[in-house]
């Protein structure tokens, strides 16, 4: 019991240390706003205090430290410095790592800024690191390091994210068809080793639709859709058939729009979006009117916010009240006259 009690956190702590650093916080902005006026070395000297004495208490916090290498600005040796004492505090921080080389960069130290790089990729490998490393290898040497990237054999070195912005640079950073067709190469040569990744496959989707490659979208779809598996396929099946609605509106026809429902409803048995009139929404949904609109605000309280489930959809209660509160019933005597007309009261009577 104590060490679960050991184990909870302090509410009282954690509110006092808030409290320090918002302290913290309104001691620099003070110093940084120079109210006294003083001169600039000396206001310098009072800001370089408080960020130290604060950096003493809050040794991981990258926003001071960069707030401190940007005050020492225009000596650029003197930045530096201090970014390099804020990697060694803080050597497994992405933001610190690429602040500091962009620093360097402005500045025109490039082969520092590459070094940053390396040391970030040699220390603490990452997906993020290379995708920025590759931009700004783009910027600085026009060198391509997506090749390093897809050797690293590193747990989270080269992800699927690393493919996505490697062909995304050389689409847009491409001279004519070239860089559209090295952008393509890269996405199929990622779809060999994601093609089980959704977000990947819609990132390779989004760059067909960009260069209206309608027939290559179609295979990629079936292709992926045939292997993928049903738990995670869901996103894909739901851009597949918008897709085919968007053929169906210039020239297709909505056979095929049904047919690719009907397969989406097979292939996601337990997955109740995707049958009755709640599976034809796509058809109809333009950004948000249809679902911001009081004629039908019931039905998209009780479904628009369901997790699919075999017991089917559950309402949520607020979300219903207040639809009903915002919805267009008939009025009282509109009611009482239709059931006049009909010889009955059909809807019960009113009190």
């Amino acid at each position: 019991y104590e060490q679960f009690e050991k184990a909870i956190p302090n509410n009282e702590v954690l509110a006092q240390n808030v409290f320090k650093i918002d302290a913290w916080n309104q001691w620099i902005e003070f110093e940084l706003a120079n109210p006294e006026r003083v001169e600039r070395p000396k206001w310098k000297a009072k800001v370089r205090y408080a960020l130290e004495s604060c950096l003493a208490c809050r040794r991981f916090s990258a926003e001071v430290w960069f707030q401190y290498a940007m005050l020492e600005l225009p000596d650029v040796a003197a930045a530096s410095a201090v970014f390099r004492l804020a990697v060694a505090a803080m050597p497994q921080s992405c933001l610190v790592r690429f602040a500091f080389a962009d620093h360097l960069e402005t500045h025109a130290l490039v082969d520092d800024a590459r070094a940053v790089y390396e040391a970030a990729l040699e220390a603490h490998p990452s997906a993020i690191t290379y995708i920025t490393y590759m931009r700004f290898a783009r910027r600085a040497f026009g060198n391509k390091i997506f090749k390093r990237a897809r050797r690293d054999a590193r747990e989270g070195a080269c992800t699927f994210h690393v493919y996505t912005a490697a062909a995304l640079l050389e689409f847009h950073g491409g001279i004519g068809d070239d860089g559209k067709q090295i952008a393509l190469n890269i996405f199929e040569l990622g779809l060999k080793k994601f093609i089980h990744e959704p977000e990947f496959v819609l990132s390779y989707v989004d760059f067909l639709g960009h260069t209206n490659d309608d027939n290559n979208m179609r295979s990629l779809f079936e292709k992926v859709l045939s292997v993928m598996p049903p738990a995670v396929s869901k996103p894909v099946w739901d851009r597949f058939i918008r897709f085919e609605q968007t053929m169906a509106t210039n020239g297709g026809d909505l056979t095929s729009v049904i047919r690719l429902e009907q397969r989406r409803a097979a292939a996601l048995p337990d997955d109740s979006t995707t049958k009755g009139l709640l599976g034809l929404v796509d058809r109809y949904v333009w950004m948000h009117l249809l679902q911001d609109s009081k004629s039908d605000a019931l039905f998209f309280a009780t479904y628009g916010t369901l997790a699919a489930s075999p017991a089917g959809p559950v309402a949520d209660p607020d979300m219903v009240f207040q639809a009903l509160c915002r919805a267009d019933f008939p009025l009282r005597e509109d009611v009482e006259r239709l059931d006049a007309m009909d010889g009955g009261e059909a809807n019960g009577k009113l009190d």
